[in-house]
């Protein structure tokens, strides 16, 4: 069986091809299944959890060791405000001039 294009399997890997091949600030993943295999291909070494962006999303580190650490927000279904992703944007996107 081929697997859909817009799967979440296809999608994780999807994204640990674009992080390994590039350097990236933050990711934010949004899908509670695309989150859990996003990191599960990214391989980190270990994962802490930084804290709540907001009630049911976390902010964490993903370390590597290679000795990277790369924050990740993981917002899974119904969780987060309207506005979760200007607000992510707001303290991510770099302004330009």
């Amino acid at each position: 069986m081929t697997p859909a294009i817009n799967s979440p399997s296809t999608s994780a890997k999807l994204i640990a091809s674009l992080i390994r091949s590039n350097s990236i600030g933050t990711l934010l993943v949004a899908g509670g299944d695309t989150s859990s295999l996003a990191i599960h291909h990214l391989q980190p070494h270990s994962i802490d959890y930084l804290g709540p962006l907001e009630a049911g999303v976390p902010v964490c580190a993903a370390n590597f060791a290679d000795g990277h650490q790369l924050p990740v927000i993981m917002k899974g279904d119904q969780m987060g405000s309207v506005t979760l992703f200007d607000s992510v944007c707001a303290l991510t996107c770099q302004k330009e001039e």
